[in-house]
């Protein structure tokens, strides 16, 4: 064969595969409900991965300490990616990217503010760690002795967690929803008279906020208003059918963790979260090349959006909100119920403090990503995304491609399943150790997790409930942030002050429940409560002047010369319910029938009303503010106060507490028992390491593994505050 032949052939063969990937290309980007077939089969191979993953593990199942610690053997590497896994969710970047693209670089603090709680991540983690138990009940149990206020923990915790599921379910379906919009060729007639709707309410809403809007359409707005509020119209019309959403997701949840526990979560955690990584980095060189570079971001959004606390006219982030919402973040920790899982699986002390810091640590970078999408989205978006809460969903299907939308997905619900697995597992440790085997004794551990993944599956169907009739994501968040302080209190002294007792634990659990959970849920469906006047107020409406790129109505006004250049307007602030997430009227299209509150009943500003305090000039932030301290503030007093008046338990059981806490853990099983044995022989073995010996208290002194990691720790704050502030100023 000659060299010219040979080129023909090469020629042909070339050309004749390039047709055929031409084909191939064509083929797999066709679209099925919004998705091209590669971005369905990116999907498919994650969801059959971490599947197979829970197959394989299923095989180290032998009993309860497996199937829900991993058999306490998961070091630092592990640790990292199980923490970072735990702490992040798709939720966390829609949240993140919506709060910035309405209230600029401000909004990021939803999530940021916990970035001051990591070094406090590097002695929490110890504790749990020390007392050497499977589940947070366990803890009570094992300070105050009986099964009263554990059983109390139990119910609440598995309320609570469900409720979490929820949300978790709710935000993936909303961001992929907003993935798989339908084009304008395939709307239905309801699309189309619920899409009109929706953009007719964005016109009024721009007219309104300046303060513009005409008194003839007034009622009209109003009207659209109550149908937004309650998830009647959307900016967008989608394929995703929620039922089938919600039952898919579930089950591919519910397979890999039923069938290899917390050690399949742990190792699809390594994968979620490498994936995760991904999915938050991925859209900002898209975005970044679409607006010109920092420069062209700076040039298209105004400055004020880049300052770091937001505007504290306006603004629900500020400084001070943040130190509210950081100051209840560190009380509701401590009583979260995977602590003890986290943290109990971990072989060590240290294994058990790296992989709290560093996920804490990847987390926050997250933040400052998810954060920045937001201004990406408002620089190229602002005119055309309606509804904040689909910013995310909105940047993926127009900065991506096929192949990346489904690694997008993928990233998403990877954040998602991690979360969703690490709390079904916890409720099932929590129901079969609390609830199913102090009543049946004695069974076989073959049987307790069978049981077990009974519990995983009953508590994500219910999950489904919680998503399908919860409408507002955002106030569920805060709800549930707002909440956690009920266990986190106690669970915070019990560690360090002997004369916490339990019946002072009962009695403010069972009030802040009451306070706190029932009542704000409740309290909505009172019709004398919900419809009463005085408590379906708004606070004050007023201008403000806010640096604003201008639009192309301002360039018809005069008031610039050209759109997107940077001017001051008068920017009307919205009244703002102060008991009620939500006042609207009872029947949106007759706006002379009564207002009525919906959402959550926020009981401590009702508290706080009673004892003087005015609320009707308060900003969001006020609001947010005074919300919170309170909230921090509450449980602790009636604890100071109970406390000394009641019934301690008995002193055998406070020394072998503390006997415990004392006790450095060992990475050898053996050694660790033998020395805990050692410490409860010896009660006083460790009292020269007293920080106030003769005291009640039992804060130790610090050694240099305390020191140096929780130095290290505030720098790695700097680090990321450092981070924050170049990705907002480069290119200005």
């Amino acid at each position: 064969m000659n060299f010219a032949l040979t080129s023909q052939v090469v020629c042909i063969d070339y050309h004749y595969l390039k047709n055929a990937y031409k084909k191939l290309a064509k083929e797999c980007f066709m679209t099925v409900l919004g998705l091209s077939v590669i971005d369905i089969l990116v999907v498919l191979a994650y969801l059959f991965g971490m599947v197979y993953i829970g197959k394989m593990a299923s095989k180290n199942v032998k009993g309860q300490t497996d199937f829900f610690l991993a058999g306490r053997k998961l070091g630092k590497v592990v640790q990292f990616f199980l923490n970072f896994g735990q702490m992040t969710d798709a939720g966390g970047a829609a949240t993140a990217s919506s709060f910035v693209f309405k209230s600029g670089a401000g909004g990021i603090w939803l999530g940021m503010q916990t970035l001051f709680m990591t070094p406090y991540y590097w002695f929490m983690n110890v504790w749990f760690r020390r007392v050497r138990l499977v589940t947070m009940a366990e803890l009570f149990e094992d300070r105050f002795g009986g099964k009263g206020i554990a059983t109390l923990y139990v119910t609440f915790t598995i309320f609570t967690s469900i409720i979490t599921i929820g949300f978790s379910d709710l935000i993936s379906l909303r961001i992929i929803e907003a993935i798989m919009v339908k084009p304008a060729a395939e709307y239905t007639q309801t699309d189309t008279a619920m899409l009109a709707q929706y953009e007719e309410y964005t016109a009024l809403n721009q007219q309104y906020l300046a303060g513009k809007l005409p008194v003839e359409s007034r009622t009209k707005y109003e009207t659209l208003t109550s149908l937004k509020e309650k998830g009647e119209i959307s900016p967008y019309a989608t394929y995703l059918d929620e039922n089938w959403f919600y039952i898919i997701y579930s089950v591919a949840v519910g397979l890999y963790i039923v069938l290899g526990g917390f050690e399949a979560a742990a190792i699809t955690n390594t994968i979620q979260g490498i994936l995760i990584i991904i999915f938050s980095v991925m859209l900002i060189p898209f975005g970044l090349a679409k607006t010109g570079g920092f420069t062209g971001l700076h040039d298209k959004v105004p400055d004020v959006m880049f300052t770091m606390f937001g505007d504290v006219t306006t603004g629900e982030f500020t400084w001070f909100s943040v130190l509210a919402i950081l100051l209840v973040s560190i009380v509701q920790i401590n009583g979260i119920m995977g602590n003890m899982s986290i943290a109990g699986s971990a072989k060590d002390e240290m294994a058990a403090r790296f992989g709290a810091v560093s996920g804490g640590f990847a987390k926050r970078f997250m933040i400052i990503a998810w954060g920045f999408c937001g201004l990406l989205a408002y620089a190229l978006y602002r005119d055309t995304i309606t509804n904040p809460d689909t910013t995310w969903g909105v940047l993926t299907k127009n900065l991506l491609g096929p192949g990346t939308i489904g690694l997008m997905i993928a990233g998403i619900l990877a954040a998602n399943m991690s979360t969703l697995a690490a709390i079904a597992m916890q409720i099932s440790a929590l129901f079969v150790r609390h609830i199913y085997q102090p009543f049946f004794k004695n069974r076989s551990e073959k049987e307790y997790v069978f049981v077990g993944r009974l519990a995983i599956v009953l508590a994500l169907v219910l999950g489904i409930f919680v998503a399908k009739y919860t409408q507002s994501v955002l106030a569920l968040l805060k709800f549930m942030l707002g909440a956690g302080v009920t266990f986190g209190a106690p669970v915070l002294l019990m560690f360090f002050w002997r004369k916490l007792t339990k019946t002072a634990v009962i009695i403010q659990v069972v009030v802040c429940i009451i306070a706190f959970f029932i009542l704000p849920l409740c309290l909505p469906f009172v019709g004398k409560i919900s419809g009463n006047p005085q408590l379906t107020v708004f606070t004050n409406a007023k201008f403000v002047e806010k640096q604003v790129a201008a639009a192309q109505s301002d360039v018809e006004q005069g008031l610039a010369t050209s759109i997107g250049q940077q001017i001051i307007k008068q920017v009307q602030i919205k009244p703002a319910g102060i008991y009620f997430d939500i006042v609207s009227h009872s029947n949106p299209y007759d706006l002379s029938s009564p207002l009525v509150g919906k959402g959550f009943f926020r009981i401590e500003l009702y508290l706080m009303d009673k004892i003087g305090f005015d609320f009707s000039n308060y900003t969001s932030a006020g609001l947010l503010t005074a919300r919170y301290t309170f909230i921090s503030i509450f449980p602790f007093l009636l604890l100071f106060i109970l406390s000394p008046i009641t019934k301690q338990a008995e002193e055998k059981t406070i020394k072998a507490f503390y006997a415990k806490m004392s006790t450095q853990v060992k990475a050898d099983p053996a050694e660790d028992l033998k020395e805990v044995e050692l410490t409860l022989a010896n009660p006083h073995r460790f009292d020269h390491k007293k920080l106030f010996p003769n005291s009640q208290w039992e804060f130790q002194k610090w050694d240099r593994a305390d020191t140096v990691g929780f130095a290290l720790c505030w720098v790695g704050v700097a680090v990321v505050l450092a981070i924050l502030w170049l990705m907002l100023n480069i290119g200005r």
